[in-house]
């Protein structure tokens, strides 16, 4: 059940328990009332407290190793800043809620100061295919002015996502913060940095998170440098495809810090 369903019957709870007070304080309110607020209070607290508490299929790997994460359409993403050997990039992380694969293309831009311009920092296209329940990460190699390194810098952020076989069933059942939609070219299989792509891209009600740029890296990207994508977690239940190698989830450490 999503954000929206939840504040429908936290809505319908309220409505009931004022209703049921209303009701027994009049003279001469009817059964109906009498009896039907009650229960639609009643039953809105049990639908609810039954969506808060359900109990995982599998285990929520994003969560354990970021704390708060994003949402789309069941895909759910976390960013982590980091470094690596002088050269900055950007940590996705990145888990299914349902039990089949997603094609997921997840957009990251700076977001708009004062005057509605935006600072000179790399905008982030990364495509991302996450098996059904899987758990992983895709690292981005990131270009950060030396202006804006330690600093904190906030970002819109955007998805598009779908499921080429259907969803299937859920197999997770928290939500993440939802995002807007990310609207660009059609799912190409290849894994890019932003370059010419980042300028079709359009964020419909992005999402935004403020984050801590890395400090003492290269100012530039490497022209052959390459995003990795690492499946950290599958459930066993769900076959692997011929020819594609799996690694074990390994420790769950925590995230770096970031105010979403």
């Amino acid at each position: 059940m999503g954000e929206s369903g939840k504040a429908v019957l936290a809505l319908m709870m309220i409505v009931g328990m004022i209703g049921s007070v209303m009701a027994w304080m009049t003279d001469g309110a009817t059964w109906p009332a009498l009896t039907g607020f009650p229960a639609l209070a009643a039953g809105s607290l049990g639908v609810l407290l039954w969506s808060l508490m359900r109990k995982d299929k599998y285990p929520d790997l994003l969560r354990q190793r970021c704390g708060g994460y994003f949402e789309r359409d069941g895909f759910c993403f976390a960013i982590v800043p980091a470094a690596e050997e002088g050269q900055a990039r950007l940590d996705l992380y990145f888990q299914n809620r349902f039990e089949n694969p997603c094609q997921a293309q997840v957009v990251i831009r700076p977001s708009q100061q004062f005057f509605l311009n935006r600072r000179p920092i790399e905008m982030l296209t990364v495509e991302i295919l996450c098996e059904g329940a899987a758990f992983g990460v895709a690292s981005v190699p990131w270009a950060v002015p030396a202006k804006y390194q330690g600093k904190k810098q906030s970002f819109d952020i955007g998805a598009g996502v779908e499921y080429p076989a259907g969803r299937g069933a859920m197999v997770r059942y928290r939500d993440g913060l939802r995002v807007g939609k990310a609207g660009s070219r059609p799912w190409s299989g290849v894994l890019t940095l932003s370059g010419a792509v980042a300028g079709i891209v359009v964020l419909h009600q992005p999402a935004k998170i403020r984050v801590q740029l890395p400090r003492g890296v290269a100012e530039d990207v490497p022209e052959d440098a390459t995003i990795r994508v690492e499946t950290l977690w599958t459930p066993v239940e769900i076959p692997e495809k011929p020819g594609r190698e799996k690694s074990g989830a390994g420790a769950v450490k925590p995230a770096a810090d970031a105010e979403v």
